[in-house]
């Protein structure tokens, strides 16, 4: 997968972006989030421990250092986390899989097409592990099986629909601690 193969990952994250939950459900509102998570997506929790995971990764991947840059960096990893779990629910809501063997596939058929030898892979993950790339390339494939289905039962204009009927969804499901506000999850973009 070419960096903007990984990009294209991203953006199609954050479109069918999570945000923080407003609605009258009980289950979305801060204060409900469980001790030790810091937020709720769903039927999911993102725990402090597996959100300064991602930060570390990103850290990694980044070099960032400065404090300015390290708020930057978890307010980033949260956002990804949020889509993340967002699109692995939704995903399992409509019965769309992805088999982890084609994953692997995939990314081995990138490797071979793409890089010379294992230089030119340690390069191009930077700070990456393999399994960063893994489960990008994971949600990528969850993505289009959704996309897949809904255009094989309401065609293709349908797709761009349920992309924003899908962000709105999310958002009143979704609900992080106060100190924990980022775009998508107590602040709001633009």
């Amino acid at each position: 997968m070419s960096r903007a193969g990984l990009a294209a990952v991203a953006a199609v994250a954050t479109l069918l972006g999570a945000g923080c939950g407003g609605g009258d459900d009980e289950a979305v509102r801060p204060d409900r989030v469980p001790a030790g998570s810091v937020a709720v997506v769903g039927e999911s929790q993102i725990t402090k421990a597996e959100l300064d995971r991602r930060v570390a990764a990103l850290r990694r991947a980044t070099g960032k250092r400065s404090t300015p840059e390290r708020r930057q960096l978890h307010s980033q990893a949260l956002s990804v986390l949020l889509h993340e779990k967002a699109i692995e629910q939704e995903a399992a809501e409509r019965g769309v899989t992805v088999d982890p063997r084609e994953v692997r596939r995939r990314w081995n058929g990138v490797r071979r097409a793409q890089f010379a030898n294992e230089k030119a892979v340690r390069r191009f993950l930077g700070g990456q592990t393999e399994q960063d790339v893994l489960r990008q390339l994971r949600l990528q494939l969850l993505t289009e099986g959704i996309h897949d289905q809904i255009r094989e039962q309401d065609g293709d204009t349908a797709v761009a629909r349920f992309q924003r009927d899908l962000q709105k969804r999310w958002t009143e499901r979704t609900a992080c601690r106060p100190r924990y506000a980022t775009v998508g999850c107590g602040e709001r973009s633009g």
